[in-house]
């Protein structure tokens, strides 16, 4: 049986229609394919209890690239370089995050994921590495 992977999804719109959606690129998840996974979309639930449900069910989470985390979770202020983040989406990354670490499930980090890896184990990061470091 082939394991499956989540993948969480962020909030975007559709072009042309601008129509609310949540998704994730492409390439992610063909590449949990091509490696043998069974990729699981997990989208942003309005009560994060409810990942209770699906959570136990996957074998390893991908956390990919995408937007800044908010800079208030490692303790910064957002500088003026930093694109605006996105809070639900980073609660429901934690979220999953503290779910699979304490459960002792592989989790890969992206970019992003890393980066949201990094915070939520207590790390820091530099907004915008020319001026802060």
């Amino acid at each position: 049986m082939r394991p499956l992977i989540g993948i969480p999804c962020q909030a975007d719109f559709r072009a042309g229609s601008q129509r609310p959606i949540y998704g994730n690129n492409r390439t992610y998840v063909h590449a949990v394919e091509s490696a043998g996974g069974l990729p699981i979309l997990i989208p942003m639930l309005n009560d994060l209890s409810e990942l209770q449900e699906l959570l136990p069910r996957l074998d390893g989470i991908l956390f990919t690239g995408g937007i800044d985390l908010e800079a208030s979770l490692y303790g910064a202020q957002r500088h003026p370089t930093e694109d605006e983040a996105d809070p639900q989406l980073d609660l429901l990354e934690m979220t999953i995050a503290s779910w699979a670490l304490k459960e002792d499930m592989p989790v890969l980090g992206i970019c992003r994921g890393m980066q949201m890896l990094n915070v939520f184990l207590g790390g820091h990061l530099y907004q915008d590495i020319a001026s802060q470091y």
